[in-house]
């Protein structure tokens, strides 16, 4: 009977409107409402890196560039030192065209290979944000077609948008995917041949394996989630509002832009080679960019850190670029972490690093970003081969060297760990000293019951005995504004410190950690 308007029939019409997907059931009410948001007091704005210091090392940096350069690796080379403020120096070398013999310059527009997933996934962050898709849904609503893979397991969960842009979704590397031929670039249909009974390499979630074929499906499913071409959703959503106009899937139609023409090394040579034509698969590659927009765009990556009270202007909210920074994918923490297409690491001398490279044929590119640092550096180049991982060894000998102007971060560790500190070198020195009162004027209370007295003094002990007092130190890195890695100078070799105190007063320590250098 269908339903009519009236009191009578008012529950019969509600219970049917919840057969609809997504509607609660008979006794269901959904999630409770979120409560208000509350915020501590307002903190002070973030300190930049010292831009004039950095300059510093400009002589340097550009001796580095043309040594390395003459060394014959490419035939042209853009480079971008950047902060959050924007680009701060950047250096063009050789041509742009061996035939013609333009120059490269801050608008030449090189190809930037695998860079494009960096954009690809930050599209899909921000229509993950407008509510228009889920990282975490099987991803065969957007893409039916994904249902033609077979699973290693029967236990194997689908595979989701988070699985693609994170690279844990068991897909190969590319698979029975062509897109170097330059007269036939694949369309949708090619790109959902190459699924047809694609046997994945691990179950999804359970390691991180690159794949280019998963990107490529990734970029369908946003142009069908988002109701528009990717090259649209693309445009709309990062490059007409970060200002990036010179960066296209196009470069035959911006005229007006110098085009590094690409190259492959040929036994000391280079010889010319037209760019691939991804069509369909082309949001796992196919953007082309110049240093002024890559080093905006970089400049946009760490405007995103630490957080912050100031207004965020957007496009993408700055904790949602946050996140793609961070590990984001559901596998073990073995070998290469992804964040959103960021690839996520902890460099020896550098601290957290955030980076990609990119390579076809005929280009290269390298973006290498220390968010703590507020410092990155933009490699492009018009040679393919091996270049992609020589450009990123020399991302980072040139980061180095700006590093070496710029204080060793949080070198000010304010003053509740900087007591704190004191209290433990005090206790190494003299483990004897390591009373109830000093214990409870370091420890909070939580630790103490999590760790026993007579364990910590143990360890204290211990640590002395092998290493002596502790006298010198040297910050690390910060772990936020109450927490930090501390390297600790001893009478006989170095540890490390790791120190977390509780934000509130009297700050007392909630985590303390004694290891060998490197450990932490």
């Amino acid at each position: 009977m269908p339903c009519l308007p009236g009191p009578v029939r008012l529950p019969a019409c509600l219970w049917a409107v919840c057969l609809l997907p997504g509607c609660p059931g008979p006794g269901l009410q959904g999630p409770p409402p979120l409560p208000v948001q509350r915020f501590a007091e307002a903190q002070p704005a973030p300190a930049r890196p010292d831009r004039e210091r950095l300059l510093e090392a400009v002589p340097e940096l550009r001796q580095r560039l043309k040594d390395w350069f003459a060394q014959g690796q490419a035939p042209g080379l853009a480079f971008g030192v950047v902060t959050p403020e924007g680009r701060l120096w950047s250096l063009g070398l050789g041509l742009a065209g061996l035939e013609d013999g333009e120059p490269v310059t801050g608008h030449t527009l090189f190809a930037i290979g695998s860079l494009t997933k960096t954009f690809t996934g930050l599209t899909a962050l921000a229509l993950r944000d407008r509510g228009l898709l889920d990282l975490d849904e099987p991803l065969e609503r957007w893409v039916p077609e994904l249902g033609r893979v077979l699973y290693p397991t029967r236990d194997s969960p689908r595979i989701t948008l988070r699985h693609l842009v994170t690279h844990t979704s068991g897909l190969p590397r590319v698979g029975r995917l062509e897109y170097t031929d330059p007269a036939r670039p694949p369309g949708e249909a090619e790109l959902f041949a190459a699924l047809d009974g694609q046997r994945l390499e691990a179950a999804p979630g359970t390691r991180t394996s690159y794949s280019n074929l998963g990107m490529a499906v990734a970029g369908v499913a946003l142009a069908r989630a988002g109701g528009k071409p990717l090259r649209e959703l693309l445009r709309e959503q990062v490059l007409e509002p970060l200002e990036l106009g010179e960066t296209t899937f196009d470069p035959e139609d911006r005229p007006d832009r110098s085009l590094a023409r690409g190259y492959a090394p040929r036994d000391g040579t280079f010889e010319a080679q037209a760019p691939w034509a991804m069509g369909a698969a082309e949001g796992m590659g196919g953007l082309w960019s110049s240093l002024e927009d890559m080093t905006r765009f970089a400049a946009f990556q760490l405007r995103a850190w630490p957080p912050r009270d100031e207004p965020d202007p957007g496009p993408v909210a700055r904790a949602s670029v946050r996140e793609s920074h961070l590990p984001a994918g559901p596998t073990r923490p073995d070998g290469q972490l992804f964040g959103v297409n960021w690839v996520t690491l902890s460099h020896p001398e550098q601290g957290w690093v955030v980076t990609h490279a990119g390579g076809t044929a005929t280009h290269a590119a390298v973006v290498w970003l220390l968010p703590e640092r507020g410092l990155g550096v933009v490699l492009l180049a018009n040679a393919g081969g091996e270049l992609p991982q020589r450009l990123t060894g020399l991302a980072q000998v040139l980061t180095a060297l700006l590093l070496d102007r710029l204080p060793a971060p949080a070198a000010d560790l304010g003053p509740d760990l900087t007591g704190a500190l004191a209290r433990v070198q005090a206790l190494l020195a003299d483990p004897d000293a390591a009373t109830d009162a000093a214990l409870e004027a370091l420890l909070h209370p939580s630790f103490r019951k999590a760790i026993p007295d007579e364990r910590l003094r143990k360890l204290l002990r211990e640590v002395h005995d092998q290493a002596g007092a502790c006298p010198e130190a040297r910050p690390l890195r910060a772990l936020g504004e109450h927490a930090a890695v501390i390297r600790l100078g001893c009478e006989r070799g170095q540890i490390d410190l790791t120190l977390h105190l509780e934000a509130d007063p009297p700050h007392r320590a909630t985590g303390l950690g004694l290891g060998p250098v490197g450990s932490r």
